[in-house]
């Protein structure tokens, strides 16, 4: 299916319909679509308060969304349909993870990054949220959410991950020790670019076909679910 029929408002009249097609099967494919499109320019650019600053392009997500897919599937086992939850802040990883959940068949739990622990626990329960991606700004909230939840997989992320290597290193090494806003981590963890890195093994030795896990997805299918939603 890729038409559907729009009603007009009431005017008193036999509303017409209208017939709309959709660009494309599903959001993942969606995204497919446009990155191939717009491979060399800039999907997306972060600047931090300081004036550093990184650039992910068209190509680059795809390649990227790709490798957080087969991790997702391959390297963590989950299924079509599994919730994983994205908490991250506008940053470069953010649609990495979004896109790539998406592209893996799973459905995104998106969660505001500023969620005090009470909240991510009735998130995470009330979604059945099997994974969990969160900034790394906020790890001192890990232990007392995973206490409380079904978590089985914590993937933590670096506002700088995707930033060029020297900018990065330099930009999170002002945030943890000179601004001291990043706390120590005390529950086991994947980072992201550790689980950007298994998922391209995965690729490369064949075990994981980032294309077919999207492959039943429709336009009916569930792509994400906002705050205060149920697993049903």
């Amino acid at each position: 299916m890729t038409t559907y029929e729009i009603d007009t408002p009431a005017t008193g009249r036999p509303a017409p319909t209208a017939t709309v097609t959709l660009p494309a099967r599903h959001l993942a494919e969606l995204v497919v679509q446009t990155c191939d499109r717009y491979a060399k320019q800039h999907a997306f650019t972060a600047v931090l308060p300081n004036g550093m600053y990184g650039n992910l392009s068209f190509s680059q997500l795809a390649h990227y969304t790709d490798q957080v897919a087969a991790f997702l599937r391959a390297g963590l086992g989950l299924q079509a349909g599994d919730r994983v939850a994205v908490q991250l802040p506008n940053s470069l990883s953010y649609p990495l993870w979004a896109f790539g959940t998406l592209k893996a068949g799973c459905v995104m739990v998106n969660m505001n990054p500023l969620y005090t622990v009470p909240e991510m626990v009735h998130q995470l329960n009330d979604s059945g949220a099997r994974v969990l991606v969160l900034v790394d700004l906020f790890a001192d909230k890990l232990p007392k959410v995973m206490a409380r939840t079904k978590i089985e997989h914590v993937i933590l992320v670096r506002i700088t991950d995707l930033f060029p290597r020297l900018v990065g290193f330099i930009a999170h090494n002002i945030m943890k020790y000179w601004n001291q806003i990043i706390p120590a981590c005390t529950t086991s963890v994947t980072t992201g670019l550790e689980a950007m890195a298994k998922g391209q093994a995965l690729i490369r030795e064949g075990k994981a076909d980032v294309a077919s896990y999207s492959a039943e997805l429709g336009p009916e299918s569930l792509a994400a679910l906002p705050g205060e939603c149920g697993p049903g």
